[in-house]
């Protein structure tokens, strides 16, 4: 009877036991919030759903793919900032040094893969959700359906980066470069997880998270922004799929006198094993790690 009890008990163990490696390259099940659990509207178009917030109790925010029938296609916010924390930084904008609220309560945020874009437009550009300094984040698994757009013009952003957004190309198509609608995912202090499906072609910011070892990219991608992965002190391996077989990885800034210059840091501060450094510089990637 005693060893009849310890199988069943085994049996129903080890399917709990997850490992590492593969959680990092596969979406986990989870079950989606209530609809109630947000705020929402219509989109512009009136095509679907547009969410403005996140008003729900749990930890956990997973965004169900459709509200009222109609396809969730937008993520205005989620939640609150609701504690002071962070490292101080100069925001160029407001020429002032700024002391960063985080959030420490959501531990996962799973997007549809329904959702084409997140945040909201601000001045003369689009501004994407933040979930910078949300310090209790461990998993994250961005939509498959994002859209991209080209940079516009912008007097505040074009002053700060010296006008270099009149040039900015991408070297793989040899386009104009387009910035895409994926959110900010920064100093994340236990941003474990990071699930990013085939669809996006540009990959942004997930630079300062220290506890994030692995990243796979999907065959889409075609830029790594400059500050990608910078930081992630203990990101030791990146996956490319072989149907990647260059990736633009640098910003091409000009100067006031004209003068053009290619820019990256984007695996800088991390410590990729040589596999993966020798596939990064294979793809053209030309900054430190």
């Amino acid at each position: 009877m005693k060893k009849l009890l310890f199988c069943v008990v085994i049996a129903t163990i080890l399917p709990l036991i997850g490992c590492k490696g593969k959680e990092n390259a596969k979406p986990q099940s989870f079950k989606e919030n209530p609809a109630s659990d947000f705020s929402y509207t219509l989109t512009d178009d009136g095509k679907g759903v547009k969410i403005t917030k996140y008003i729900g109790k749990s930890e956990k925010i997973i965004i169900p793919a459709t509200i009222e029938g109609l396809p969730v296609l937008e993520v205005e916010k989620l939640a609150d900032k609701d504690t002071e924390f962070g490292e101080s930084s100069w925001n160029p904008f407001t020429e002032s040094w700024v002391s960063p609220k985080c959030n420490d309560k959501i531990t996962h945020i799973v997007f549809p893969d329904s959702v084409r874009k997140t945040g909201s437009s601000f001045i003369d550009n689009w501004e994407p959700l933040d979930l910078t300094h949300f310090v209790a984040l461990e998993y994250i698994k961005l939509p498959a359906g994002i859209e991209e757009y080209e940079r516009p013009k912008n007097k505040y952003y074009d002053i700060y980066y010296q006008s270099h957004s009149e040039t900015l190309m991408n070297e793989v198509t040899g386009t104009p470069l387009k910035e895409t609608y994926l959110p900010y995912v920064e100093y994340c202090d236990n941003l474990k997880t990071v699930i990013i499906p085939e669809g996006p072609t540009v990959i942004r910011s997930f630079d300062k998270n220290p506890l994030l070892e692995k990243v796979v990219l999907p065959s889409t991608v075609t830029f790594i922004s400059e500050d990608a992965f910078y930081g992630c002190e203990n990101l030791s391996e990146i996956t490319i799929p072989e149907s990647v077989s260059k990736i633009c990885f640098t910003y091409m800034e000009t100067n006031e006198l004209g003068k053009s210059r290619s820019t990256t840091r984007a695996f800088e501060g991390t410590s990729l094993n040589l596999t993966t450094q020798t596939r990064l510089k294979e793809l053209g990637y030309t900054g430190k790690f």
